[in-house]
């Protein structure tokens, strides 16, 4: 059986590009650090670093994959399974399996950004990868 070379480490210098070639074109999507798209062979455990502009939010959603977030900069909010948990830089949080999650930037000026872990290849190479996100109304 031949075995795939993967690849080792990413850059910063690379993340601060696609980072900012993100904000640059509008873009809101995680730049996958340690990822199979990104070339590694990783089958249980990714990695990505997200941006949330000033003052937004991401949508709510859940999914059948854990997360670990660690806040590298800025300051806000989540609200997980409807509770509210205030974040700041250095604070690390736990997203549940299946739970509802979404995360707010509350600074007017600054982005805020998180490293985010999850069992994601786990999950899709079990074939129980599941995504819902919120369409109704929460007033």
């Amino acid at each position: 059986m031949a075995e795939t070379k993967s690849r080792i480490m990413t850059r910063g210098e690379d993340t601060e590009a696609l980072l900012f070639k993100n904000r640059e074109q509008g873009i809101r999507r995680a730049v996958k650090l340690i990822d199979p798209e990104a070339g590694f062979d990783n089958k249980s455990i990714d990695m990505r670093v997200n941006e949330l502009p000033p003052g937004s939010h991401s949508q709510s959603h859940r999914e059948t994959k854990e997360h670990i977030m660690y806040i590298l900069k800025g300051s806000g909010y989540s609200l997980i399974d409807g509770e509210k948990f205030e974040w700041q830089e250095g604070d690390v949080m736990y997203i549940p399996r299946w739970a509802w999650h979404q995360y707010f930037n509350t600074s007017p000026d600054q982005y805020a950004r998180y490293l985010v872990a999850t069992n994601t290849p786990m999950v899709v190479n079990l074939g129980l990868d599941k995504k819902e996100n919120f369409t109704g109304n929460k007033d």
